[in-house]
Formats: C-alpha cells, sequence, structure tokens
C-alpha cells in the first residue's frame, strides 16, 4: 500500500481485483486520523485517474456535501468545515476537496444525521427557486432541527414532529416532474421521514446510509463508478453487530460489484470522535492487526476473500477495544 508521505504510490496491484467492481468502500478504525486520511486521498485519486472512478459519496449528510458540486467559488477550506463531520476538518480532506473540485469528479454524502452547514440552503434554493413555498417550509423545518443540536433530550423528542414535517415536504413533491436532483432530494426527505420516526432504534442510522447509496448509485449516479468513505465497521459486509448493518446491506444487494478496504492501525495515537487522544492498544490475539504485524512491514494490503475469513475475526474499534469483524 501506500506510505503517507511518500510519492509516486503504486496501487496497480488493486486493478485486478477491482477489474468489474463497481463501487469501492474505503473504511477506517477511527475518524480524523492523519495517516488514514492521506492514504485514502492516495487511493481516491488512484480510483480516479486509472479506474474511472468519478463519484465520492461521504459519510456526512449530502444535502450539505452536494455543494461542492454547484459551490465553485468557495474555497475549500470552507467546503470541508460545512460539508462533513468536524473529525474530519483537516488539511488533508481540503487538499482532497480541492481535487475533487479540480478533477471534475462528483461528491456527495450518504448519512441521516443533521450538521449544522450554511451551504444546505444554497443546495435547496438551487433545486426549488421555482416552488418557493416549498422552500420555504424546507428552510422552517432545518432552522427548528439546527435550533436543537446542542440538546440531545429536545432534539429526540421532537423527532416525530421532524419526520411528520419532512413527510409533508415529501408529499408535496409527490406528484411534481421532478429533475434529477429534486428526485435526490425527494429521497432524501422520504427517507428523513423514517429516519426520525425510528431514531432511538440503533440501526436506523445504518439502514438510512445503505439505502440512500442505493438510491444515489442507481438514479442519480447510476452510470458511474463509486467510492465510499465510511468507518470499517459501516462497511462490514458480514457485520457481527446488528445496529451497524450498511455493509452487509449494501454486500447483499451489490454482490461482487462491490469490494471493501478496510484502514487498520498497530500503533501511535489517535482520537475518538470528541478529538480526545487514544493510545492505540496492541494487537489481540487472532486479530487482523496481529495479522498485519506478522507481515514485517510499516504498510501491507491483506486480501481476505479467501475462505479462511469466512468467520467473525478479532480486531480494535476505535484502536481499544475488541470486536468482530
Amino acid at each position: 500500500m501506500g506510505v503517507p508521505g511518500a510519492p509516486g504510490n503504486d496501487f496497480s496491484f488493486l486493478d485486478t481485483a477491482l477489474k468489474n467492481v463497481r463501487i469501492v468502500m474505503l473504511g477506517e478504525s477511527s475518524h480524523g486520523t492523519e495517516e488514514y486520511s492521506v492514504l485514502k486521498k492516495q487511493l481516491i485519486q488512484y480510483l480516479h485517474e486509472k479506474l474511472g472512478f468519478k463519484v465520492l459519496l461521504f459519510e456526512s449528510p449530502g444535502t450539505a456535501c452536494a455543494f461542492l458540486n454547484i459551490g465553485t467559488g468557495t474555497n475549500s477550506d470552507s467546503l470541508v468545515k460545512n460539508s462533513v463531520q468536524w473529525v474530519w476538518h483537516t488539511e488533508t480532506v481540503s487538499r482532497l476537496f480541492a481535487y475533487v473540485k479540480s478533477s471534475g469528479m462528483q461528491f456527495n454524502g450518504f448519512d441521516p444525521q443533521f450538521i449544522r452547514s450554511p451551504l444546505r440552503a444554497g443546495v435547496y434554493e438551487a433545486a426549488f427557486k421555482d416552488q418557493p413555498q416549498l422552500l420555504s417550509n424546507l428552510l422552517d423545518l432545518e432552522k427548528r432541527i439546527d435550533a436543537t443540536q446542542d440538546n440531545a433530550s429536545l432534539h429526540l423528542s421532537l423527532k416525530d414532529s421532524f419526520s411528520a414535517a419532512y413527510g409533508r415536504i415529501a408529499a408535496a413533491l409527490d406528484t411534481e416532474k421532478l429533475a434529477p436532483v429534486q428526485q435526490w432530494l425527494h429521497q432524501t426527505f422520504v427517507l428523513n421521514t423514517s429516519y426520525y420516526t425510528r431514531i432511538k432504534e440503533g440501526d436506523q442510522r445504518d439502514s438510512c446510509m445503505a439505502k440512500n447509496i442505493i438510491w444515489l448509485s442507481e438514479n442519480l449516479y447510476k452510470n458511474e463508478k463509486l467510492i465510499i468513505w465510511a468507518h470499517n465497521t459501516h462497511i462490514d459486509r458480514n457485520a457481527t453487530n446488528s445496529k451497524r448493518l450498511m455493509g452487509k446491506v449494501l454486500s447483499d444487494h451489490f454482490k461482487d460489484q462491490l469490494y471493501g478496504i478496510g484502514l487498520y492501525m498497530l500503533n501511535g495515537s489517535t482520537a475518538s470522535n470528541d478529538r480526545k487522544i487514544i493510545t492505540v492498544q496492541p494487537a489481540p490475539k487472532s486479530s487482523i492487526e496481529e495479522m498485519l504485524v506478522k507481515t514485517g512491514f510499516r504498510t501491507s494490503f491483506l486480501e481476505t476473500r479467501h475462505p479462511v475469513f469466512n468467520k467473525p475475526i478479532n480486531t480494535l474499534y476505535w484502536a481499544r477495544k475488541t470486536e468482530k469483524v
């Protein structure tokens, strides 16, 4: 694999494995880790330039992410700050965004979780400029959601109200002749309706993320090859945790057209989502990390399609807790 900071990384060993693959999922065992972001940026450039992947989908809300496709005058730092979850507000991700813009790739997200962003309004205004009442209702709804972001109990207490409001907006579009971007937003509102209804269920986020990716791949980007940026647990095709099932749903749907590359760390430190520093724990016995240690290389690639991997295997979740994948 590529080594962070090293020039001319060659990923041609992936060419055969990805020959008939339409969707590549790039995982990570923690969010915002610099080495992961550097390596992912290198992989994305290779997949785009050598293998024709033209769409990048991020584990963040699509209605904020999609502004990158229309905000030609907005700098990359501002796009990062206002479109993806704050754990990825880094210089490396900003350089990735600059590359996506300059290369002509399309950018979108698939996470139903709400984040504060002024960019969302720009996406809505471009899509619904001829439907002022619907636009007004939508902006008012998301202002109400935004006002609850610092109060989790208030946010949850209003979940049914949010669900009903998204349902009304989706229903208002049901009989309209919609352009492709409007169809995507309609689908987003439909999923938001079910997301807020079952937000306490635990599995609803992953369920909606999978549905978003499937819809995008079969509608807005139906003729394109896609790259997905997410956590390892979300891309796990054989998920043992019933709440983190995105990878399993996608695997059942896309089968051999789907390929996952998980990133794992063996030592050093990382950070939790609240950015508290975590010391990476030693590789658990019989774990993916232990297998990587035994290769003796600084950076290694381990192909897991061999039958020996057709069973749950230990790994470190967020560098400290042993789980099965």
